[in-house]
This record gives structure tokens, C-alpha cells and sequence, in this order.
């Protein structure tokens, strides 16, 4: 009897082997593909609006590159300016500056338009260089926009200078509490 319960015993242990180590012969490794996809990112952020005043009759100091047009003359001149941060990892963008809209004194059409007495223009520094857009001129009541900068990125750049330069004529006069406000929309295009 004992003999049989011995037999038991090394049948049940031998048993438990085999099963124990096929448990541990199995090959439990497995694998999956993990896709990156990263899309067009592009970024553009501007830190403040911008005020310029006129204070004085500074014409003789007033900006070279606001020339008058059609017998207009420099009567007074203003600078002032702001940040902005740009970050792309496209290649072969464009940055575009747009005057979008135009209040007070500079509004469209009748007696109330100013636009012919201010010269506008914006110079911003770019991820190649410093360029010059003319958003308004003197003698003319249109606004303009343009190109700022081409075929650039990837670029992730901050505090990079937005500087606006004004001048306006002795025939600017703006009404009492009248906000003269333009604008002016930035954007990224291409590629």
C-alpha cells in the first residue's frame, strides 16, 4: 500500500513537472508598431496692441521711408512697437501683414476719412531679416498690406520686434473722442 501511495506521489510530482515546464518553455513576447504622425504646426502670438502719439511738429525728424506722395508734407512722426513669437516646423512659409479694419477718423468713405494724412508703416524682424511693409500712405485713402517675409521655417523664435512707424500731415485732425484705430492681421501662408 505504501508502495502504491509512493507511486501516487512520483506520478502526481512528475505530473506537476511537466506541466511547470511547459508553463516556462512558452514564448510569451509580443510587438506592436507605434505610428508617428506630426501634422503642420504653426504658431503666431503678438504681445500687446500699439499706440503711437504725435506730439510735436517734428517733420524735419519724420521717417525717410513715409515719403510723401502728391505734394503732401511730414508734419509730425511717431514710432512705437511690440513683440511677437513665431514657432513652424513647416519649411518655405510666408509671413503676410493685412490692415483688416479701420475706426474714428480713419474710417471708410465721406468727410470723416483721415487716411490721406497718415503714412503707416510696419518693419518687423523676421526669422531672416528685418523687412518693411507700408500699410497706408500719404496722399492716398488705401490701405495696403504685404509680405514681411518668405521662405522660412522651421523656426521657433520669441520676442522678435514688431515696430510701427507713423507720420500724418498738418490736415490730420481728429475728433474729440474719436478712437482712430486700424487693425492689422498677421499671417502665416505657404508650404
Amino acid at each position: 500500500m505504501m508502495l502504491k501511495r509512493l507511486g501516487a506521489f512520483l506520478l502526481i510530482v512528475a505530473f506537476g513537472f511537466a506541466t511547470v515546464q511547459s508553463a516556462t518553455a512558452q514564448d510569451d513576447d509580443a510587438s506592436h508598431t507605434v505610428t508617428i504622425d506630426v501634422e503642420d504646426i504653426t504658431e503666431l502670438s503678438i504681445e500687446n496692441s500699439v499706440e503711437l502719439t504725435f506730439e510735436s511738429a517734428n517733420g524735419a525728424d519724420a521717417l525717410s521711408l513715409l515719403t510723401p506722395t502728391s505734394g503732401e508734407s511730414k508734419f509730425a512722426s511717431a514710432t512705437g512697437g511690440t513683440n511677437y513669437d513665431i514657432q513652424t516646423n513647416r519649411d518655405g512659409v510666408k509671413l503676410n501683414v493685412d490692415v483688416t479694419s479701420r475706426e474714428g477718423d480713419l474710417g471708410s468713405g465721406g468727410n470723416n476719412s483721415m487716411m490721406e494724412e497718415l503714412g503707416l508703416l510696419v518693419k518687423a524682424q523676421t526669422g531672416n531679416s528685418q523687412e518693411d511693409v507700408k500699410l497706408t500712405e500719404l496722399g492716398s485713402s488705401s490701405i495696403s498690406g504685404g509680405e514681411l517675409d518668405s521662405e522660412f521655417g522651421p523656426l521657433s523664435a520669441t520676442d522678435l520686434n514688431l515696430t510701427y512707424e507713423g507720420v500724418v500731415t498738418e490736415e490730420f485732425t481728429s475728433n474729440a473722442g474719436s478712437a482712430n484705430k486700424l487693425t492689422v492681421k498677421y499671417t502665416v501662408t505657404g508650404n
